[in-house]
C-alpha cells in the first residue's frame, strides 16, 4: 500500500466519522428532546404521584431490553440488527402519535415515556457499535482521536 492509498483511506475514514459525529448529535438531540416531550406529555395527562411507578416500569423494561439485545447481538451484528432497532423505534413512535389522534391519551403518555425510556439508549449504543465495528483499532485512533 503506498501512502497515497494510506492518505485517500485516512480521508475516507475522516469522512465516515465527521458523519458519524454529525448523526450522534441529531440523535442525542433527539432524545433529549424526546425525553422533554414524554415528561411534559405524560404529566399534562397523569398526576405527578404516577410518575414514580411509571419510571419503575420503564426501568425494569429497559434491563430486559438490554438483555434481550445482548442476546440478539450475539445472533446478528450490530450492523444489521441496529437499523431495525431505529425502525422499530419510528414505528412505535407513529403508532403513538396515531393513539393520541384517537384520544386515547393515557395509553399513549405510558407507550411513549415505556418507549422514549427504552429505546432510546439502546438504539444510540448500538450506532456507536456499528461505529466500533467500522474501524480497525489503529485507524481509529488516528482518525477519531
Amino acid at each position: 500500500m503506498t501512502a497515497n492509498d494510506k492518505s485517500e483511506r485516512v480521508q475516507s475514514h475522516t469522512f465516515i466519522v465527521a458523519v458519524a459525529f454529525s448523526v450522534s448529535i441529531a440523535m442525542i438531540a433527539q432524545q433529549i428532546a424526546s425525553k422533554a416531550i414524554r415528561d411534559a406529555y405524560f404529566l399534562s395527562v397523569f398526576s405527578a404521584e404516577s410518575l414514580a411507578r411509571v419510571m419503575t416500569v420503564s426501568s425494569i423494561l429497559s434491563v430486559g431490553m438490554v438483555f434481550g439485545v445482548a442476546a440478539l447481538y450475539k445472533r446478528f451484528a450490530p450492523r444489521k440488527l441496529v437499523p431495525v432497532i431505529f425502525v422499530m423505534s419510528a414505528a412505535f413512535f407513529v403508532g403513538e402519535w396515531f393513539l393520541i389522534l384517537l384520544w386515547f391519551k393515557k395509553t399513549a403518555a405510558v407507550l411513549i415515556f415505556l418507549h422514549t425510556s427504552s429505546f432510546g439508549a439502546i438504539a444510540i449504543s448500538g450506532f456507536w457499535a456499528v461505529m466500533n465495528e467500522r474501524f480497525d483499532p489503529h485507524t481509529a485512533k488516528k482518525v477519531i482521536g
